[in-house]
């Protein structure tokens, strides 16, 4: 984020978003607003799959013959 706002601020004739719009409360809360929604969202989707995972990945690491679980009563 600072490194987009760093080149906004040098490339002034051509800019991807003009930075005076962030003048307005209203387009300044409706974007940090989006942004947290955003972040919320790839959570959301991004927490389970990632459990997900590492459950997959400690069944894989408890079956394996010689591996962390050597040496464990079964």
């Amino acid at each position: 984020m600072a490194g987009f706002v760093f080149w906004q601020c040098r490339n002034r004739r051509e800019p991807l978003l003009p930075l005076r719009l962030f003048r307005s409360r209203g387009f300044s809360a409706a974007s940090g607003a989006g942004a947290a929604l955003g972040c919320a969202m790839s959570g959301l989707f991004l927490l389970p799959m990632a459990m997900l995972l590492l459950g997959l990945l400690c069944c894989a690491i408890e079956s394996e013959p010689g591996g962390a679980a050597a040496g464990s009563p079964t």
